[in-house]
């Protein structure tokens, strides 16, 4: 037979030969690549086959490191066929079967003599899911990586598994793909490294560990992270973190949105960075309470943490040394931590960089173990800063490859766009000793306002609002600070002069030259309108305003004292007090009378709760005509019958000023002769407002029902009935007469008796002249009965005849039958008796 050396590839013809592996013997009967024929062995006592995929494992007590492994790679699904006893140990058992998409027949395993299942489905990236509820693992002891890197993993049962003497589960579950793990059932009592147990798990959303006693645990790091779609997360109050020293990576990256862990005791704790670090949906964070009198490392512990508040300000850190990162990037609005004893701290780089909190509360920091400053504050929204109580005289200027560069105090105040009062002490360094600034002149790149020539102003003996000391410009503060300028500062940021112009309003000639009115960015400015011999008339923009970075111009308009002239602004605005259209001037002689016309926006209209004047008039002071304008809005309306959804009428559009309300008479007028028929039943979309984007609006109409009149019936003409003629008592004759047919009158009257319709008229309609009222027909039924009528014909007879069609005067020609044949009947019996007698 031709027999496959699968790990080399190799195809020859020989016999079955005995696999190396003791206890192990593989027989084959091809060994080509594509696994059509069976492959069959023996590991320990279980016989195994592989075919197509299929690894089928037979009854008795398996062994770890099989033959079978060396056909890893084309296993696709493991099958027990038998019970299959695990060996005590089972680690890396079933690990990197990277094709393994199914395991079945997980009942027919026992593993009650396990002790270490380590790594055991590891890196088994394409399985789906596996149950393995009937698993006794009561004896196992190691569990690390037992799971790890199964991605593709959508269902894992392993609820019910009891594990009291369970002691290593580091990363057991690092970057398996499970949504769900529900693990109250498990023990954890002698368990001390927790480190990576959930790390990576992205799917994850829901992790339950109720009633977990976590008493032993030593580390926690890396527990939770990088699990960006956990929402919910259930530890109860069982847990108990009383002798955990490391937390560092706990939290990163989850999903969570709410964490309360005011009950932990993290009094032993020692590090904590990057524990909270990139929980950007984190909204609420329970810590206030935390003991943290022996964390040494708090870097990166929260930044881009986004929640608003962040409750520090009571935590003890005193014997942190690195702070480095650790509230940058955060959400939290303000950030009082004055009181921390920050005396240990060497690394402050970029402690608070990019910070979202516009009051940064550091006053009192002693900081006469810190290293390196650099970006400290870099980015950060801080309006002021109290920096007198820092010692920046003991800066470490080695190579170190924990710092981010070799400036110290490098952009430590750069790129701030708020910051505009700056308290410095006298151990305070603008610049270090490798000539990088702290970088008052920096500028963001999307910051309004540059920099480079802000002017820093000490109070002195004057107030924030009103400094008296030096004017210095940036560049110059931070080359020549020394400890005798310790104080206050105030930031003056040179703004663009705001330039005025006198203009007459009748030729728009200069009236004088322009004036420049100078300011510092932010600060108010009010332009007066005086102006010899002139009378001020209107301006082209506001007479009040802030100055600004970027140059302003203002335009005033007069008039000569002397001239008898008046002048009417008619100025277009919308609710906001917007200037829609260049204002419109009028100028006339004082008294006269000048015209009032509403220009005309598009896609405005003009809103008055009364009539607008048509005229005015001059006046000695100039006026101003503000009229209101609203944006219009339109509405799309659909007229649809409601049954079929079929379209009545072209949709139409209609406009309206935006906030109004709509109304269905709206959208109904002129369309009687459209919807004739029909009736108005629902509106989709009402009532309503117009509004910002496309709005639309169905009504809906229900066709009238058709009512047709039912015709008055003709009556049928009531017969005369023919009396029967009383024969002559005629003595009983000898001989037996020969029978005589008996002809009896037509009852026309039976004949409606069809349910009202008439006769049908072979295949026809109805005729409707048949047609009696049912009161009219029990008229007649009475008056025959007392007239003594004779009965209907035989029912053949009478078959037959509603069969007929009846001309338009059939009545009239079964009146004149029964006359015939009463006459008939008479002559008949006369001659019958004569021919007797």
């Amino acid at each position: 037979m031709i027999v496959g050396l699968a790990a080399t590839g190799l195809m020859m013809w020989s016999s079955p030969i005995q696999a190396e592996t003791i206890n192990d013997k593989v027989t084959t009967t091809n060994a080509s690549a594509d696994d059509k024929q069976a492959i069959t062995g023996n590991t320990g006592t279980c016989e195994w086959t592989l075919q197509d995929g299929v690894l089928k494992i037979g009854a008795g007590n398996f062994a770890n490191n099989g033959s079978w492994r060396q056909y890893a790679k084309q296993i696709i699904e493991i099958q027990f066929t038998g019970k299959v006893v695990l060996p005590a140990e089972s680690y890396e058992l079933f690990s990197g079967l990277k094709q393994l998409q199914r395991f079945s027949g997980a009942d027919l395993v026992d593993t009650s003599r396990v002790t270490n299942m380590g790594y055991m489905f590891q890196f088994d990236e394409s399985l789906k899911a596996l149950d393995l509820r009937s698993w006794d693992v009561r004896q196992v002891t190691s569990m690390p990586e037992a799971f790890a890197w199964t991605n593709s993993l959508q269902e894992l049962h392993v609820e019910s598994w009891e594990t009291p003497q369970l002691k290593w589960a580091r990363s057991l579950f690092t970057y398996c793909g499970v949504r769900s793990l529900d693990l109250r059932s498990w023990s954890v009592t002698k368990v001390d490294d927790l480190s990576g147990m959930f790390f990576g798990m992205s799917n994850l959303t829901d992790l339950d560990l109720r009633g977990w006693q976590t008493r032993n645990v030593t580390t926690m790091a890396d527990m939770f992270a990088e699990t960006s779609a956990l929402k919910r997360l259930q530890l109860g109050d069982e847990w108990d973190t009383s002798h955990v020293t490391r937390m560092d990576d706990t939290f990163e990256h989850t999903g969570l949105e709410t964490l309360d862990l005011r009950r932990w005791d993290v009094s032993h704790v020692t590090t904590m960075a990057a524990m909270f670090r990139n929980c950007h949906d984190l909204e609420t964070l329970n810590i206030g309470n935390w003991q943290t009198g022996n964390v040494t490392d708090m870097s990166l512990m929260f930044r881009q943490v986004l929640a608003e508040k962040l409750p520090l300000e009571n935590w003890d850190v005193s014997h942190v040394k690195k702070m480095d990162q650790m509230l940058a990037q955060t959400g939290a609005r303000s950030l009082d931590l004055h009181r921390w004893d920050v005396r240990n701290v060497e690394n402050f780089e970029q402690l608070f960089a990019a910070s979202s909190a516009e009051n940064i509360n550091v006053s009192g920091w002693q900081t006469s173990h810190a290293t390196s400053f650099q970006k400290l504050f870099y980015l950060a929204r801080a309006k002021t800063l109290d920096l007198s109580g820092f010692d920046m005289t003991h800066l470490d200027y080695h190579d170190n490859i924990t710092y981010w560069s070799k400036g110290r105090v490098e952009l430590m105040l750069g790129r701030m766009p708020n910051l505009h009062i700056l308290r410095l002490g006298p151990q305070n360094l603008l610049q270090d000793a490798n000539k990088f600034t702290v970088g008052l002149d920096a500028s963001s790149e999307d910051d309004l306002v540059q920099h480079d020539t802000d002017r820093w102003h000490a109070v002195g003996a004057g107030t924030v609002d009103h400094p008296q000391g030096a004017v210095l410009t940036a560049k110059a503060l931070e080359e020549h600070y020394t400890p005798s300028m310790a104080g206050t500062y105030v930031r003056e940021v040179p703004a663009a002069p705001v330039v005025v112009y006198y203009r007459d309003l009748v030729t728009h000639k200069e009236l004088r030259q322009p004036q420049s009115i100078p300011g510092a960015v932010g600060a108010p400015f009010t332009i007066k309108t005086d102006f010899p011999g002139y009378r001020y008339q209107r301006a082209d923009e506001p007479l009040t305003g802030i100055f600004q970075q970027f140059p302003q111009n203002v335009i005033l308009y007069y008039l000569k004292s002397t001239a008898d002239l008046g002048s009417v602004t008619i100025r277009a605005e919308d609710d906001w007090g917007n200037r829609l259209i260049p204002d419109r001037i009028q100028t006339g002689k004082i008294g006269t009378h000048f015209p009032i016309v509403a220009p005309k926006i598009t896609g405005y209209r003009l809103h008055r709760d009364s009539p607008l004047p048509t005229q005015g008039v001059f006046t000695l002071e100039p006026q101003i005509l503000k009229l209101l304008y609203r944006r219009l809005q339109t509405v799309r309306v659909r007229y649809l019958e409601q049954s079929t959804g079929r379209e009545l009428h072209p949709s139409e559009t209609f406009e309206g000023e935006s906030g109004t309300a709509y109304r269905l008479e709206q959208f109904m007028e002129g369309m009687a002769d459209s919807l004739a028929g029909y009736t108005f039943k629902l509106g989709v979309g009402l009532p309503g407002k117009y509004g910002e984007g496309s709005q639309n609006v169905i009504l809906l109409f229900e066709k009238n029902a058709v009512v047709t009149p039912t015709p008055t019936p003709t009556p049928t003409p009531t017969p005369t009935p023919t009396p029967t003629p009383t024969p002559t008592p005629t003595p009983t004759p000898t001989p037996t007469p020969t029978p005589v047919p008996q002809v009896d009158p037509e009852k026309p009257v039976e004949a409606v008796e069809t349910g009202g319709s008439g006769d049908v008229v072979s295949g026809g309609t109805a005729n409707q002249s048949l047609v009696k009222p049912k009161e009219q027909r029990k008229k007649v039924a009475q008056r025959q009965k007392r007239r003594g009528a004779i009965t209907a014909v035989a029912a053949s007879k009478t078959k037959s005849q509603r069969k007929q069609t009846l001309p338009a005067t059939g009545e009239k020609s079964d009146n004149w039958r029964v006359i015939l044949s009463g006459i008939l009947l008479a002559v008949l019996s006369w001659r019958w008796w004569r021919r007797e007698w």
